[in-house]
């Protein structure tokens, strides 16, 4: 009996220690508590989840494993050693560094691949946040250059990988949101004489809604995305609902102000006038000295009739036209899932106010995404995003009479700024009129009727989204289905109020509608088998329908018969506009990846193109790719401090189509009188036109050291793109003004270089380290057989003509200059002022960048987090029309010198040292003015380092969130573009331009001054 006891007592025992009670918490890599983790003992039905504060208790045997797992996160396995765990789970943004999303939203693991890629940490994104979201990625990827339209609020950005390659087409990299491309075209026409930029599709996404950001550069990367990524893909995932134990919620709260940086220096010791004579209608500032006395009001109201005002400086009349900006975002997302389905939706509230005050942005964006599983073979994914985007008075850019900061630029430094603000006032016949102290000058206006009488109102509402359905045919294959929409109406409406000179002296009316739609469809078979113990194999086949229709209507009245009475009906000539652009094409690609031994991968891709811009015997184009990758640390035995190196080397091509309507005759319908006329359009159709095809090769080398600690990235890759599209210049008796051809060869080749390493890591304090490095070469190989020069810019730029020349790279810049002797030493007239040249055709630089570069520093010290970049743009040249209007002004500060005169450094034409004295006014308005500047005099070198952002914020955890509503919540301060470390552009921001085109990159007109931001962001998770 005592035997039995005892036996029994034992096992009661073992049993108590087999199944102890095992306690523990969850965190992500920031130490913040994970709720809803899946906790289970492997190998058992024995499950549990984490409470909101990330802690868990279950029941497992003492020698049990627990798996973690978490949808977003990475499965994490633990031994039960003890009754206590902490587990730290690593999330899948920090694992897209192993495993990342590739073309056509296919995942592949980072090691495998024969083609770089870079990821971008998107943690900063809703932080330090931009309202054009590529406006994040300067200086985050190697070989990534981005510059920014001048209009304000919503404006446009360019964003190109690895130079241009396109002579007429488009060169900016394709934007992809979860596999569905987005258009992002804008209707710019921005020019140094004037024009507008209507934005981009991009710069409506929401920074809170992404996931993770990929960028695949090159054309082995892109291939089967087809045409339309010849110049790179920026390849964006969004969040997903995940598994977890009720409603997540996250709220996310920031305010950014906006501080104008006023890099431009003006002169307070001259005003009005000419000659050092006072004129209260002068435009320029070539008066006398300011002495104080009494002068006769510039003002044309009557009220002010009579009055006198004193001649003194007023140097804050520029700043005060500018106001400090603002960025009020607030957004919420809700998150919940089981294993069977998950649905995420989130709100953002946007509302933006331009350092010019009457510049508003509001911005709604609703995101709603469900996926999950149909039983036990389907897999269903559907999202849908609706944004509603309203931008009030987005600025005109350029030399416009309708662009504010043409008039501030330009005023005179003796004229008060509120005397600045009686801006408009009625008439002896009752009606409203500009008060400006030269009424009706050609190039002029007072800035406040300019801000005030020339409204703008543009609204956009886009749906996009997807639908898509996978079934599991076999364990090792499965299809996708899916269908994806991108669909946005812009719609405009324009005053400009009589008396607004030049461009609308009787006033005007225009309503303009842009309606965009795009339609991909896709199938999309995917296989994943072990072929043997060595051999692996990962193979997809799909297609592709894609389908482009853009129509635009507008109308414009030109003139208003009843004064500022806007509606469409006011007028004796309006003229009303319609244009279409329908597209259609088709693919077939497939691609396969052969590994042998997860140390050797060989990539073979395939994509066949069919477009309905091209004739029917051209309308099919192939172009293929292959690759091979080594991982040299698997295949041979390295040095135990080198913890990975890889080998990887690719060949590609890549093509693309052109614009519709290039094949045949095309007609165009307008008024005539009270009939309707049909024209002949003036370019002559090719019928035998051919796609663009790039050649690319890449060769790249990884490597990483001390447990990877250190790391470095090299690539070096080359480039040809050929049968470029090009309109050339017939003869006036062929009947045509322009033909398209075939013809072109530019040749990229660069090398790009990433360093990354964590130099200090202990178990309270990181520092990480990246270093981003990137050098392209580009070369214009051929234009045509008959053509060595292509201009990019259309005719009639006052200042600048951007070419395409045999032999030299893509953007060449050329204006007037200084005529030169054969020792290049300057001519003068016989007046000792230099001569200039009549034409455009001084060569003054190239526009695009030697070279670009970053520095990326990451610490984190308990719950303190910090990091900034420090971005560079190096190389290169940019052109100031500003400079060129307020120098010929006598407004900016180096024209109070030498107004007593100066001999200017040149030579006679027979040789002989110029002797002859001139002014500062002579010599400026020689060299400036807005009708024929020469454009070597304000043409400076673009390099410009900065401190791009700066992030510091601290995560409130453990004791600090007990009896707290919230499971997690961080807070942020955030600086963007702070300040510049060397910039050498006089007075303004080289990487302001007047657009986002091919030709508007180094090209600068009466911008605003470019800003600095400061934020406050709150992340709170319940």
């Amino acid at each position: 009996m005592k035997r039995k006891l005892s036996l029994l007592s034992g096992l009661c025992f073992l049993a108590t220690i087999a199944l102890a009670q095992v306690k523990g918490t969850v965190v992500d890599e920031t130490q913040l508590p994970l709720p809803g983790v899946t906790v289970t003992v492997k190998n058992t039905k024995t499950v549990t989840t984490t409470d909101p504060n990330g802690a868990f208790s279950i029941n497992a045997p003492s020698n049990a494993t627990l798996v973690f797992s978490y949808i977003g996160y990475i499965s994490q396995e633990k031994q039960v050693n003890g009754n206590t765990l902490r587990v730290v789970l690593i999330s899948d943004s920090k694992a897209l560094n192993e495993v990342v999303v590739t073309a056509l939203g296919i995942t592949k693991e980072k090691k495998t691949l024969v083609y770089a890629t870079q990821t971008v940490n998107t943690e900063e994104l809703s932080k330090a946040r931009e309202l054009n979201v590529v406006n994040s990625l300067t200086g985050k990827v190697a070989g990534l250059d981005v510059v920014r339209s001048s209009s304000g609020l919503g404006g446009s950005s360019r964003v190109t990988l690895r130079g241009d390659r396109s002579i007429s087409g488009n060169n900016q990299a394709l934007m992809v949101v979860d596999g569905v491309p987005l258009d992002n075209s804008t209707a710019q026409a921005g020019r140094v004489n004037g024009g507008r930029d209507s934005g981009d599709g991009i710069s409506s996404l929401n920074p809170d809604d992404i996931e993770s950001i990929n960028v695949l550069k090159g054309a082995s990367a892109t291939a089967l995305y087809g045409s339309r990524a010849s110049n790179g893909a920026i390849i964006i995932t969004t969040k997903k609902g995940k598994q977890r134990k009720g409603v997540g919620i996250s709220y996310t709260a920031g305010l950014q102000i906006e501080q104008p940086i006023f890099l431009q220096k003006f002169q307070t010791e001259y005003g009005q006038g000419a000659s050092g004579i006072f004129s209260a209608s002068g435009e320029q500032s070539w008066g006398p000295k300011l002495d104080g006395k009494m002068v006769p009001t510039w003002s044309k109201d009557p009220a002010d009739a009579g009055k006198t005002n004193a001649y003194v400086a007023h140097p804050d009349n520029f700043r005060d036209f500018y106001s400090n900006g603002t960025n009020l975002v607030n957004s919420i997302a809700l998150n919940t899932g089981t294993e069977q389905a998950q649905v995420y939706f989130s709100y953002t509230n946007t509302n933006a106010t331009g350092i010019v005050d009457n510049n508003k942005l509001k911005r709604h964006n609703f995101n709603l995404r469900a996926s999950g599983k149909l039983g036990e073979r389907f897999t269903a994914d559907l999202k849908a995003t609706y944004l509603n985007q309203d931008i009030i008075n987005r600025s005109g850019v350029g030399g416009g009479n309708d662009n504010p900061n043409l008039g501030i630029y330009r005023v005179p430094i003796n004229i008060a700024p509120e005397d600045l603000l009686n801006y408009d006032y009625i008439n002896g016949s009752g009606f409203l009129r500009q008060n400006y102290w030269n009424p009706g000058a050609t190039a002029a206006a007072n800035p406040y009727w300019a801000k005030n009488r020339n409204l703008a109102d543009e609204e956009r509402n886009r749906l996009t989204g997807f639908a898509s359905l996978t079934y599991k045919i076999l364990p090792s294959l499965n299809v996708m289905l899916r269908s994806g929409i991108d669909r946005y109406t812009d719609n405009g409406e324009f005053k400009w109020y009589n008396d607004t000179y030049v461009i609308a002296p009787q006033g005007d009316y225009q309503l303009n509608t842009r309606d965009v739609r795009e339609i991909n469809h896709d199938f999309l078979f995917s296989y994943n088998q072990n072929l043997s113990k060595a051999f692996t194999l990962s193979a997809n086949f799909g297609g592709n329908i894609q389908k482009n229709d853009i129509v635009t209507t507008g109308t414009r009245n030109n003139s208003l018969i009843i004064e500022n009475l806007f509606t469409v009906g006011n007028t004796n000539g309006s003229t009303p506009t319609r244009g279409i652009y329908q597209k259609e094409k088709q693919a077939l690609y497939a691609t396969a990846d052969l590994s042998y031994k997860n140390y050797l991968t060989l990539t073979v891709t395939g994509r066949n193109d069919w477009s309905s811009t091209l004739p029917k015997e051209n309308n099919s184009y192939f172009f293929p790719s292959v690759g091979l990758s080594a991982l040299l640390s698997e295949m041979y035995k390295l040095p135990e401090f080198i913890s990975f190196a890889k080998l990887r080397g690719s060949f590609a091509q890549t093509g693309n189509d052109a614009d519709p309507y290039n094949l045949s005759q095309t007609y165009t319908s307008f008024q005539g009188g009270n009939s309707v006329t049909i024209g002949r359009d003036a370019t002559k159709p090719i019928p035998g036109l051919k796609p663009e095809i790039t050649t690319a090769q890449e060769l790249g080398l990884e490597a990483r050291f001390f447990n990877s600690r250190l790391g470095f990235d090299f690539t070096w890759y080359n480039s040809n793109s050929k049968n470029q599209l090009l309109a050339i210049t017939l003869p006036a008796g062929s009947g045509w003004a322009s033909q398209y051809i075939n013809a072109g060869n530019i040749k990229n080749d660069g090398i790009e270089f990433t360093l990354n390493g964590t130099p200090v890591k202990t178990s309270s304090f990181k520092w990480d380290v990246s270093v981003n490095y990137s050098k392209n070469n580009n070369k214009v190989l051929e234009i045509s057989p008959t053509l060595n020069e292509f201009l990019l810019t259309t005719a009639g730029d006052f200042m600048n003509t951007v070419k395409i020349v045999k032999g030299k790279p893509f953007g060449e810049l050329y204006s007037r200059g200084y005529l030169r002797n054969a020792g290049g030493q300057i001519i003068v007239d016989a007046n000792g002022l230099p001569v200039i040249s009549g034409a455009q055709d001084v060569y003054v630089g190239n526009t695009r960048p030697n070279w670009t570069g970053s520095v990326i520093n990451r610490f984190s010290y308990k719950n303190f987090f910090t990091s900034f970049v420090i971005s560079a743009r190096m190389g290169g040249v940019v052109s100031s029309f500003t400079n060129a209007n307020i120098y010929a002004d006598g407004v900016a500060a180096k024209t109070a010198q030498n107004r007593d005169g100066f001999i200017f450094d040149g030579v006679f034409a027979d040789g002989s040292k110029n002797n002859k004295q001139i002014t500062a006014e002579q010599y400026w308005k020689k060299v400036g003015g807005r009708n024929t500047p020469a454009g070597e005099v304000f043409t400076y070198d673009a390099s410009n380092i900065r401190l791009r952002e700066f992030v510091l914020g601290y995560n409130l955890s453990g004791k600090l969130l007990n009896g707290k509503p919230f499971q997690s919540a961080s807070i942020s301060l955030t600086g963007r573009n702070l300040f510049f470390l060397l910039n050498r552009a006089e007075g303004f921001d080289p990487e302001q331009v007047i657009g986002s085109g091919n030709s508007t990159v180094g090209i600068e007109a009466f911008a605003p001054p470019t800003t600095r931001s400061f934020g406050l962001s709150l992340n709170l998770t319940f």
